[in-house]
């Protein structure tokens, strides 16, 4: 995307996948650029499914880091993503927290 070809609103289309996926190649510098962008525009869409998708980004970030709110936030995304009445999304979230619980499990 160009400079100006940007719209705050439809900028989390872009900023929430781009977050994860940094996240999880191991960029974090780049993935916390794209937090703060999507946390800007999620905000815009109060109520909706966006700001489960941003907790679901910032459980992957969190993860990243090495931050035991990964699954905490993993958790809410699904929560949240069950009251949108999107259940694909919500149980790719349980999983994820399911998975941050196991790998908790197995640290000293």
């Amino acid at each position: 995307m160009g400079a100006d070809d940007q719209c705050s609103f439809c900028t989390v289309m872009f900023a929430v996948p781009a977050m994860i996926g940094l996240a999880r190649a191991g960029d974090l510098d780049r993935a916390r650029r794209y937090r703060e962008i999507a946390d800007a525009s999620s905000q815009l869409w109060n109520g909706t499914a966006w700001q489960a998708a941003f907790d679901e980004a910032k459980a992957h970030l969190a993860r990243a880091e090495g931050d035991a709110a990964a699954e905490r936030l993993a958790a809410r995304a699904a929560r949240a993503f069950d009251r949108s009445g999107q259940p694909l999304d919500a149980a790719r979230c349980r999983a994820l927290a399911d998975e941050l619980a196991a790998e908790a499990a197995l640290l000293p």
